[in-house]
């Protein structure tokens, strides 16, 4: 080797360290500044945070999932699962979901850095993965599962890229760990439905030839034998899937999974759904005239009548669903009538055992059924069990709920800080707040201390008074220099701080001045600089949260989300470049009549990202908004994994990767 050559490979090893230590300090930065985030406890929201955290204790006791009720196996054990782990490891919620954040990050940072042979692809997605905005809206340290759900998702897709290019891990691991991470995913949430295709594309992707442009295998058992590790991790998944069926038969006396995606269950909806076609209601799904015609033909449904499916029992749910659509006000929304319905099952009596629901809401599927075939009933089916029929004319609500789904999805909506005040008040909330080992939570009170100096006419002074809290610290102090400024020897005690306790959603003060109209400000939203007050001049200083000064990993993680949160516009522009940069990989393979596993992998991310907004379009306009970010959130890593893969290949092309 010449001097030339020794000067350039120790030129590569500097910058192969460079870029290892930039990695490690994105990690490092990323699980301080998440892990020092305030939660969002909310133990009285029993259907989402609640459900998940009682679930997650019964697991971490060793109980499985505690008492059955109708919501036990309404939702899938994934993410209680994670609750559960967290708990046992003793880290606070907040620090446990950073960490599971950064590893399925950095994972698939290492994935895209194998396949594509360049470690600057791998860093810039971890870069992107760490300070992606759509993490540092000020809800998303709820105890609720739509981040984690989307490392997850993230982690399962880099998972099966690494099996079916064969890079990254060994082949047996690479199978044990995408069957392991395909069935907690299956386990997370319900409509799994929606990266099926995309996960197919992948294990397909050895039928393409390798990355590093080896040629396609040939013959029938040359592709088995290509296919044969995907099989193995669909099989692992399955059995994982299986194996948790089989625990729920054991305790709760049936072979089930997840009760709302059982065929029962299911049957029942679309029934129901397909005897209200008469009366179709936009959002709603079983209006109250289509209810009264059901109830005369079938006397399993007519039982949730009198259990109150028309009274004072789903109140609740009518009240949560005008606030959030006025639209639904008076009847059961969409997005709430299958939690209504099971709610008054239960309150009926057949909820006692899940095999006792499974044969009511058979009863009420076969009853409206035979309705339906004799004449009783004039019935329509609709094929989405979950989503309220749709109506021609909702078609203008679709398209534009795909266009805001779209703009969330590309980053186009602002972040917001503001969080929800965390709601200890169930009684079971201290303990609770225990399982997730008490982590730094928004308080649902919280304490502000404002400084300043007030210059009316000589001495003359203001009181506060707060709306909703109190006041407690109210000091006036020395202060020369306005006496001096002012020229007024009465103002050499102007300067004041004052500390109020008050709720987190608005501090509301009022200050009242001597011999001059008062006025009212949101402490929260309070800055420092003056105005005019009371015959004078009223300055603020500093406005400190919590009376007193944030500690360094407080002021290092607002630091980060400030980065992070005013990003979006960056954040636009690389989803919009990586959607044209896999267009111009497919296009490409497509003019070289050869399919590339690059252009599949594109096709495949661009799949899954595309099935995301489309049910999240047509549940925005057919049931309750869900053009949110929190729901866009699984969609948001793999649009960003597209930008870098699709971007390598398009404008710098593959090259053998060094490893």
């Amino acid at each position: 080797m010449n001097a030339r050559s020794r000067a350039a490979s120790r030129l590569a090893g500097a910058g192969d360290t460079a870029l290892w230590i930039s990695a490690v300090a994105l990690l490092v930065g990323f699980v301080i500044a998440f892990g020092a985030r305030p939660a969002v406890v909310l133990s009285t929201a029993g259907l989402d945070d609640a459900l998940f955290m009682r679930l997650g204790q019964s697991l971490a006791a060793g109980e499985w999932l505690g008492p059955y009720n109708q919501n036990t196996l309404a939702k899938g054990m994934g993410f209680p699962a994670f609750l559960a782990i967290a708990n046992v490891t003793g880290l606070p919620f907040t620090l446990s979901l950073a960490l599971w954040h950064a590893a399925c990050a950095g994972f698939a940072a290492w994935v895209v850095r194998r396949i594509t042979g360049s470690r600057i692809a791998g860093l810039l997605l971890l870069a992107l993965l760490v300070f992606l905005p759509t993490l540092y809206f000020g809800d998303q340290t709820r105890a609720f599962r739509d981040v984690f759900y989307a490392g997850l998702t993230l982690a399962l897709v880099a998972s099966a890229v690494t099996l079916a290019s064969r890079k990254a891990l060994p082949g047996p691991v690479a199978i044990g760990l995408t069957g392991g991470l395909g069935a907690w995913w299956w386990l997370t949430r319900e409509e799994g439905v929606w990266l099926i295709p995309t996960l197919l594309l992948i294990a397909l992707l050895p039928l393409a030839g390798g990355f590093d442009g080896q040629p396609r295998p040939k013959g029938v058992r040359p592709m088995l034998r290509n296919l044969a590790p995907a099989g193995g991790a669909l099989v692992i998944a399955a059995l994982l899937i299986t194996g948790v069926g089989a625990v729920n038969a054991a305790v709760y006396g049936r072979f089930v999974v997840n009760e709302v995606q059982d065929d029962n269950f299911e049957g029942a909806l679309e029934a129901l759904q397909a005897a209200a076609a008469p009366y179709a209601d936009e959002r709603v799904p079983v209006p109250a005239d289509a209810r009264a015609q059901i109830y005369r033909v079938s006397p399993a449904f007519a039982e949730l009548r009198a259990a109150g499916l028309d009274g004072p029992m789903v109140k609740g749910f009518l009240d949560v669903g005008c606030q959030v659509d006025r639209r639904i006000c008076g009847d059961i929304g969409g997005g709430w009538f299958f939690w209504a319905l099971r709610d008054v099952t239960a309150a009926q009596g057949h909820h006692r055992s899940p095999a006792e629901a499974a044969a009511f809401y058979g009863r009420i599927e076969d009853e409206v059924r035979g309705a339906c075939e004799d004449g009783r009933l004039q019935c329509k089916d609709w094929p989405v069990p979950l989503a309220p029929p749709m109506k021609a004319s909702q078609i203008d609500d679709v398209e534009a709920s795909l266009g805001a789904v779209v703009n969330v999805v590309t980053f186009g909506l602002p972040v917001w800080s503001d969080a929800l005040p965390s709601d200890l008040g169930a009684p079971d909330g201290e303990a609770l707040y225990d399982f997730l080992n008490r982590p730094h939570y928004v308080a649902p009170r919280v304490q502000r201390s404002v400084t300043g100096w007030y210059a009316g006419r000589g001495d003359r002074w203001f009181e506060v008074e707060v709306e909703d809290g109190s006041v407690t610290r109210f000091d006036r102090t020395d202060s020369p220099d306005i006496a001096i400024a002012f020229k007024d020897p009465g103002m050499a005690r102007q300067r004041f701080i004052f500390e109020v306790d008050c709720p987190v959603e608005r501090c509301a003060a009022a200050l009242r001045f001597q011999d001059a109209p008062g006025v009212t400000v949101d402490l929260k939203a309070l800055e420092p600089g003056g105005w005019p007050a009371g015959l004078g001049t009223f300055y603020v200083d500093a406005v400190e949260p919590d009376a007193a000064r944030p500690l360094l990993k407080t002021r290092f993680s607002n630091g980060w989300m400030a980065v992070a949160r005013g990003l979006n516009p960056l954040f636009r522009v690389v989803a919009v470049l990586g959607v044209l940069a896999a267009i111009v990989v497919v296009i490409r393979s497509l003019l070289a009549r050869r399919i590339t596993p690059l252009a599949v992998l594109c096709v495949a991310l661009a799949g899954a990202v595309a099935a995301r907004v489309l049910i999240l379009a047509l549940i925005d306009a057919l049931s309750f908004p869900a053009a949110n970010p929190v729901y866009a959130m699984p969609a948001a890593p793999l649009i960003l994994m597209l930008a870098v893969v699709a971007g390598f290949g398009a404008f710098r092309g593959l090259r053998r990767p060094r490893v």
